[in-house]
């Protein structure tokens, strides 16, 4: 949580940034615009998925073990049904021909939403640290799961699927 809140509100200002890009096209001309709006997205996109990194991890302390799948699975269709509404609603909105200022608002209104997330996980409590378990070396680490008859029969189906798929890709 220390590191997501100052890379989502980063991303947020720079998203912010975008309702800049057609003034930055008006003076500078149409290749400083383009050039400005990848640097934009691309910082925007870094902070943004840095930070979504410890989204799940945070969760997952406070989500207890008995309803975590429920919650999860509950979170993430909520999650994706929002996401196409709010896709159709802005397409709607934009319509076929937008003015500038229809993608100025939009882009306001994701700002603002995205300041709102990095507010809403600085709300949420963190949990007390772990205990440490016991350190083990790399090949303990994998001794379980490679003692496992069904994933190590995984593994040879696997290993022959992508054997035969990079033979097969010239073709």
């Amino acid at each position: 949580k220390l590191f997501m809140v100052p890379a989502w509100f980063l991303s947020a200002f720079l998203s912010a940034f975008l309702i800049i890009v057609p003034v930055i096209g008006a003076m500078a001309g149409r290749t400083a615009a383009i050039s400005a709006l990848i640097w934009i997205i691309l910082l925007y996109s870094i902070f943004n998925h840095l930070a979504g990194t410890g989204w799940f991890p945070l969760l997952q302390d406070l989500v207890p073990d008995d309803i975590r799948g429920r919650f999860f699975s509950k979170m993430r269709t909520v999650w994706q049904t929002v996401s196409i509404i709010f896709l159709l609603v802005t397409g709607y909105f934009l319509g076929v021909e937008a003015p500038v200022r229809y993608f100025q608002f939009i882009f306001v209104l994701g700002a603002l939403f995205g300041f709102g997330r990095a507010f809403a996980v600085m709300k949420i409590p963190e949990c007390l640290p772990h205990p440490q378990l016991e350190k083990k070396g790399l090949f303990a680490s994998y001794k379980k799961p490679l003692s496992d008859k069904y994933f190590l029969a995984f593994l040879f189906f696997t290993l022959l699927w992508n054997f035969c798929m990079g033979l097969s890709g010239p073709y």
